[in-house]
């Protein structure tokens, strides 16, 4: 099972913590990548353009998505069991 000296709950909380937050990341980043896309062409009424809507399109989808997604898996993990030291 290995030496239990070495276990430590803080750094499996901290491993659980970072977990929920690259998830939310990465699914923060494709569902603002998704939804903004499809909101762009309802309005647009066609593709998005090249130039710099494209990029603020680019930008705002993976930048600002990621960060929201982020945000919302460390809220997840707050309240999840995974924070409490009792479950380790």
């Amino acid at each position: 099972m290995g030496n239990s000296s070495n276990y430590n709950p803080n750094r499996l909380r901290n491993y659980a913590k970072i977990s929920f937050i690259i998830i939310g990341l990465v699914w923060g980043a494709v569902i603002a990548f998704f939804a903004t896309g499809s909101l762009f062409m309802m309005i647009l009424r066609g593709s998005i353009p090249s130039g710099n809507f494209g990029n603020v399109f680019l930008t705002f989808s993976f930048v600002a998505g990621a960060f929201f997604g982020g945000s919302v898996g460390y809220f997840v993990y707050k309240k999840s069991k995974y924070s409490k030291l009792e479950h380790y």
